[in-house]
């Protein structure tokens, strides 16, 4: 990330590219998150989206209804996370 992430605004903007498909380059929500914030909140609601990615992974022998159900409560978490991210700036 060639950007200082400094305000939660900007993470609820990474956040919400990546849920809308519209990542600014491939990596960007890979780079977002494995990169430690300075600021120790916003750096918390970058931990907690390297586990929400995880999330999106396929896993071998699991059913395409158990993925699917498990994808759509990360997307509700992710909006969540966005929203209030939103209600601190």
């Amino acid at each position: 990330m060639s950007k200082k992430i400094d305000r939660p605004g900007q993470v609820a903007d990474i956040i919400g590219r990546f849920l809308s498909g519209s990542m600014r380059y491939p990596q960007e929500f890979n780079d977002f998150f494995e990169w430690r914030l300075a600021n120790p909140k916003l750096d918390a609601y970058r931990r907690r989206c390297e586990i929400l990615h995880a999330e999106f992974e396929p896993r071998r022998g699991e059913d395409p209804k158990q993925r699917a159900q498990r994808e759509a409560s990360a997307v509700r978490e992710l909006e969540s996370i966005v929203a209030e991210l939103r209600s601190l700036e």
